[in-house]
């Protein structure tokens, strides 16, 4: 409750307080009248009965007299009480009406009270429809910004596609970047390796050049390398590289006397010492040259032997490439086949023999094994 309903409240009080003592007031008023009338009364007959016996006596007379006298001064009092109970009264009514003119104006300003109680509602009410309509406004304001973020997210997503399309044509372009790089590359190493190959094919026709009887022999060994390579399995480039060392590998005999070469008859110790030294002049010549196989050691090892007994550094086992040990198995079985300035050939067959003869114990097992399949077996011929 506000401050200004506990003040009309009280006020009503106090206007019913008045009004109640007005009516008391008033009761009493009229008490008084009415013992004044009975009092009045009594004086009549007081008077009435002192003129009767006012023939008793004078004395009663004058007593009665002074009674009346008396008496007057009592009406008299009673006279002037009465008018003062009549001023009573009026200003009660007075204080009444007043009273009733609070009460009136109480009210108005009550009727006051609810007009702006209503106006207060009717304003409320507006403002309730002004925050509805906000509040209308505020969610179609969020649905036109989920809308935007949707389409936004949409927007962000067709990016990331963009993105991702650039990306994967990017990658495709560089994929075919790359492969042409590769094939560039391919085709470079290819031009290379036939570069090298003819390079490597006119060394071994320059050494076998200065000796006329062993024309071919390189090349022959070469391609018995290759078969038995091929047999073990061993993988394309391993096989290129056994390709290309075993026909260069006695590129160290361009340093031996050409008389030597092609002697018809059998060497001296000291001219067979010579002879030798072809693998280490070939290792001297090719040493410096970066292949991407072990040529060099090809050319040096391929007449070392698996329990030491060969030349020119007695390597044993493990410690002979296996390249050289496949180019060595070739190159015993071409020689032992193949004519000779001082004798005859003496056929595939004493050749196979020899290494059959002798593997595991100068010739590597696996590589004895692989060349006899690839003649016996599959009837390979040079």
């Amino acid at each position: 409750m506000t401050k200004c309903s506990q003040n009309d409240t009280k006020r009503e009080s106090g206007a019913e307080l008045v009004i109640a003592m007005r009516e008391v007031g008033k009761l009493v008023a009229e008490l008084v009248i009415a013992k004044q009338e009975t009092e009045n009364s009594a004086a009549e007959l007081v008077i009435a009965k002192q003129e009767k016996e006012s023939s008793a006596a004078e004395l009663a007379i004058a007593k009665q007299e002074k009674e009346s006298r008396a008496a007057e001064l009592v009406i008299a009092k009673q006279d002037k009480e009465k008018r003062a109970a009549e001023l009573v009264i009026a200003n009660q009514d007075k204080e009444k009406r007043a009273a009733e003119l609070v009460i009136a104006n109480h009210e108005k300003e009550n009727r006051a009270a609810e007009l702006v109680i209503a106006q207060q509602e009717k304003e409320s009410r507006a403002a309730e429809l002004v925050i509805a309509k906000q509040d209308k406004e505020n969610r179609a304001a969020e649905l036109v910004i989920a809308n935007h973020e949707k389409e936004k997210h949409a927007a962000e997503l067709v990016i990331a596609q963009q993105e991702k399309e650039k990306r994967a044509a990017e990658l495709v372009i560089a994929k075919r970047e790359t492969e042409k790089y590769e094939i560039d590359l391919s085709k470079s190493h290819f031009d290379l390796m036939d570069s090298l190959r003819g390079t490597i094919t006119a060394i071994s026709r320059a050494v076998e050049a200065r000796d006329p009887y062993t024309a071919g022999h390189q090349r022959r060994v070469a391609e018995i390398a290759c078969a038995i390579a091929e047999e073990m399995g061993l993988d394309d480039d391993q096989i290129e590289g056994i390709l290309m060392g075993a026909t260069i590998h006695d590129i160290g005999k361009i340093k031996a006397p050409a008389e030597l070469l092609s002697k018809p008859t059998k060497l001296t110790p000291v001219e067979y010492q010579l002879i030798q030294l072809h693998p280490a002049t070939a290792y001297e010549i090719l040493r410096d040259i970066k292949f991407p196989w072990p040529i060099a050691e090809i050319a040096y090892q391929h007449h070392e032997r698996l329990d030491g007994s060969g030349y020119p550094q007695g390597l044993k086992g493990e410690e002979i490439f296996l390249e050289a040990r496949i180019v060595a198995v070739a190159d015993v079985v071409e020689a032992m086949s193949s004519h000779r300035p001082y004798r005859a050939a003496l056929g595939i067959e004493v050749a196979l023999d020899e290494i059959k003869n002798n593997s595991g114990k100068s010739y590597d097992s696996a590589v004895v094994e692989a060349c006899l399949t690839a003649f016996e077996q599959k009837k390979f011929s040079i």
